[in-house]
């Protein structure tokens, strides 16, 4: 089979021939709150002040269980969703954080895109996180990632 390297228009940036043009790359990054009572609602609001995130909403839709809603926001050259874990991958972990390239709407401002200096950043302000390594969303994954503690 021949590969093709494609570019996207908007960054330059080359994908990998199994990327399909139409997707976006997402980094997707594990959150704990900084305790267990911590409602999604507070988690991105922390989540929004650390990597300089002005521009947010809340979202609600059945996708997102258990209570059917995330909360996004929007920088000029990321956008960020925050969001519930629903499954038992990593259970101390209990919400996601999800960085892809905008698509259809930009923030006004740049903010920090590079999951490392976010998960740093998230870390300092007391959010533990966790990057996984590998496909952390099939069942064989191995658990394997970098933890940033607070």
């Amino acid at each position: 089979m021949k590969q093709h390297t494609l570019i996207n228009h908007r960054s330059r940036a080359r994908l990998g021939a199994n990327v399909r043009p139409h997707t976006t790359v997402t980094t997707v990054l594990f959150i704990a709150g900084r305790d267990s009572s911590q409602k999604l609602a507070e988690v991105a609001a922390h989540v929004y002040e650390a990597p300089a995130i002005v521009e947010s909403e809340e979202r609600f839709s059945s996708n997102y269980p258990p209570d059917e809603h995330y909360f996004v926001g929007y920088a000029e050259n990321v956008v960020v969703k925050v969001y519930d874990a629903d499954d038992d991958t990593k259970p101390e972990y209990r919400f996601r954080l999800a960085l892809s390239p905008p698509r259809w709407r930009k923030g006004s401002k740049l903010a920090i895109s590079d999951p490392v200096m976010i998960a740093e950043t998230l870390a300092r302000a007391g959010l533990k996180t966790f990057i996984p390594s590998g496909q952390w969303s099939r069942t064989d994954w191995d658990g394997k990632g970098k933890e940033y503690a607070v």
